[in-house]
């Protein structure tokens, strides 16, 4: 009883002691602990420690402060060794199911993994590559998105390079990257995988573009009753063709305009009808490739009469060699229904 009552005396004054000799409470946690350290208290009262494991946290890390450095944490450097967190991680995760779950339906063995595959034996990779995107579909039997298949090729991708990145980092040798997309080796899955885009984009699957609906069909009337408007004269055809571009085509851009060629407008037919497809190539917001999109057409009477109109009377050198030629053209004075009228 006796030695309890005197360590509390001891904590007591070494406490009152530490508050009036340091500035602030780290300093007599720190001072507190190289007692410990030097055992000149912890021996003799029986290994009872005065600073507790939450003060000692508290002291590496006014320690560290101090130093300008800040305390080491497991987690990060669980990460850091695992090569970082990827923001792909569940696309990925979803490419290599969809990959393994062909390869049951097929009868294949799934033990081995894809980055195996790969390291073993590419031209196979390829070859189950290729013959996977020619069958893969949605669960339902529907046919997916063409980014969607693009993903799954990209997920593939991915995931080599990931263990090229790891085997790099654990030898220290560099090695080449990695771009599944580009790399020759894999020309006949990217082939497969464009044909499957394709197969989807005829079927009419594709994501829905945005329309322009700040204007109303009493608007849209109102303009096209303008004067100037009219298919009578060359002047007025381009500027028809240039609002339908706009609308019902939505090409927003200003250089999209600029760039727009008449090769990508044809006038087609199918069992609705006659109609215009719009055959993109980029736009303001797709800059790569537009294969995922879904294809432009419109069957509106009147746009593919201002287009036939405009057909008709493309400069002749345009209709005898079949080249191409900038969209907007100079108009030339005169009426369209002269057929020897042209655009300039």
């Amino acid at each position: 009883m006796r030695s309890v009552h005197y360590g509390v005396f001891v904590n007591v004054f070494l406490f009152s002691a530490c508050c009036s000799r340091f500035s602030n409470s780290d300093e007599v946690l720190l001072f507190l602990l190289m007692m410990e350290i030097d055992g000149d208290y912890s021996s003799e009262h029986g290994g009872r420690s005065v600073v507790g494991k939450f003060q000692r946290k508290r002291i590496r890390s006014a320690e560290s402060l101090k130093l300008g450095f800040r305390a080491l944490e497991d987690a990060e450097l669980m990460l850091v060794a695992s090569g970082g967190k990827r923001k792909s991680l569940c696309v990925d995760a979803w490419a290599l199911n969809r990959f393994n779950d062909w390869r049951s339906f097929v009868g294949l063995d799934c033990t081995v993994s894809l980055e195996d595959l790969f390291e073993s034996n590419v031209s196979y990779l390829v070859d189950l590559l290729s013959s996977f995107f020619l069958q893969v579909q949605r669960r339902d039997g529907s046919l997916y998105l063409g980014e969607s298949l693009v993903g799954l090729l990209r997920g593939l991708g991915r995931l080599i390079r990931a263990r090229l990145e790891e085997r790099s980092v654990s030898s220290g040798i560099a090695v080449e990257e990695f771009f599944i997309m580009t790399d020759p080796r894999f020309k006949k899955a990217q082939l497969s995988c464009l044909t499957a885009v394709q197969r989807s984009v005829a079927a009419g699957v594709g994501r829905k573009r945005k329309t322009n609906e700040c204007l109303t069909p009493l608007h849209v009337q109102s303009i096209l009753a303008q004067s100037f408007m009219q298919l009578s004269t060359p002047c007025g055809c381009l500027m028809r063709l240039a609002f339908y571009v706009c609308h019902n085509f939505c090409v927003r851009g200003y250089v999209e305009m600029y760039n727009l060629m008449v090769s990508d407008f044809e006038i087609m037919y199918d069992h609705m009808g006659k109609f215009v497809r719009f055959h993109e190539r980029s736009s303001k917001n797709h800059k790569v490739d537009l294969l995922h999109c879904q294809p432009v057409t419109c069957y509106f009477p009147d746009v593919v009469a201002t287009f036939e109109a405009y057909f008709d009377h493309l400069p002749k050198w345009l209709a005898e060699d079949g080249s191409s030629c900038p969209l907007f053209l100079r108009g030339i004075d005169g009426e369209l229904s002269n057929p020897s009228v042209r655009l300039a």
